[in-house]
């Protein structure tokens, strides 16, 4: 009886955050493919056990991270890096391109926990709690990884951005 409840409380569940998963797998890996496949593995994974999971998004998050790592470890942190392309009214596309590529660079050669938290952070918008919880680790660990790979991003040469100049003085 619970195999037939389980299909209908999955189905809506992926229909409705499937996207947020695969958003999050993309700016894990920098890779379309890689992505989906890490977040059908993780889908399928959960579903025999879907009933006794309390938290099923944070738990595929987890999963997500989990395996991206497994993933980069097994080839050895090579990857190939999709360009971002960001149209932007107003400036140099090429400069735009280039600024993208950079940061995008940067965000890629993070390490996996650092990069997890960055995104879980800034790009999902999530609490230190939610992504401890996620991760699998503490609170002050989320604060320690986000601040290395912040500290990391912060030392890039590539993006280092000039001072705005102020409105209205001489």
């Amino acid at each position: 009886m619970q195999q037939e409840q389980a299909p209908a409380a999955y189905e809506p569940f992926v229909r409705e955050r499937g996207p947020a998963l695969l958003r999050f797998a993309f700016l894990m890996t920098a890779d379309h493919a890689a992505a989906e496949d890490v977040v059908q593995d993780c889908l399928l994974a959960v579903l025999p056990r879907w009933t006794d999971v309390a938290e099923p998004e944070a738990y595929l998050r987890r999963c997500i991270a989990n395996r991206i790592r497994s993933r980069l470890r097994r080839i050895g942190l090579h990857r190939r890096w999709e360009r971002l392309n960001v149209d932007v009214p107003g400036r140099d596309p090429a400069e735009v391109v280039s600024e993208s590529d950079a940061l995008w660079r940067a965000i890629c050669a993070l390490r996996p926990h650092h990069k997890a938290v960055l995104v879980l952070r800034y790009y999902e918008d999530l609490a230190d709690s939610d992504i401890a919880r996620i991760l699998g680790c503490s609170e002050s660990t989320v604060r320690s990884w986000a601040m290395r790979g912040l500290a990391q991003l912060r030392g890039e040469p590539a993006l280092s951005v000039a001072e705005p100049k102020a409105v209205g003085s001489c």
